[in-house]
């Protein structure tokens, strides 16, 4: 991340004042920056204890400083946890619109390491694992015909918009419940 030079080391911050979490800073460059950070914790305890304010912090120290409203809208914040975290917590902490995007892995068994982080971003920011595939557009291959009495009035129509129409459409209308028998 290019940070100016009065940006504070939010790393330094947020393990200053969250010591007995894991807590790194990945910038991704995914059609501008996106900053994630991930925050290890090991019980719901300390989730429930800590994401609000690391959000906050986040918001108020790193946040601000931010060179442009895309870098400013996509920071993300991955609670990780090697237990089963709470559903309501988690439908709390994701559903949470305050400054970031959170979102919480439970039951992570693997070590947080930059495979794994890429992965993560792969599988919940950037989905660079879905398959596209490519839709080819093919001339239609003939005219559509049909023998319906109302096709026939139809294809001899053209409709457009603007002042007068209305007219036109009545006629057509008209035409289309006369042949309906109604």
């Amino acid at each position: 991340m290019v940070y100016s030079n009065n940006t504070p080391d939010i790393i330094a911050i947020l393990k200053d004042e969250y010591k007995d979490l894991f807590i790194k800073f990945k910038s991704i460059d995914y059609r501008g920056l996106i900053s994630l950070f991930i925050v290890q914790v090991s019980s719901n305890e300390l989730l429930s204890n800590y994401w609000d304010k690391i959000s906050g912090s986040i918001a108020a120290y790193y946040q601000p400083y931010l060179s442009n409203d895309f870098e400013k809208w996509n920071i993300y914040i991955m609670y990780i946890s090697t237990i089963k975290v709470d559903q309501h917590l988690k439908y709390k902490i994701e559903n949470d619109r305050f400054s970031s995007r959170k979102i919480v892995i439970d039951q992570f068994n693997k070590e947080v390491n930059d495979l794994t982080i890429e992965d993560l971003v792969i599988d919940h920011i950037t989905n660079k694992d879905l398959p596209l595939r490519t839709v080819q557009r093919g001339k239609i291959k003939g005219d559509y015909t049909s023998s319906s009495p109302i096709w026939n009035l139809l294809s001899k129509t053209s409709l457009k918009r603007g002042n007068g129409r209305r007219a036109e459409a009545d006629v057509l209308l008209q035409a289309i419940s006369t042949k309906l028998g109604k």
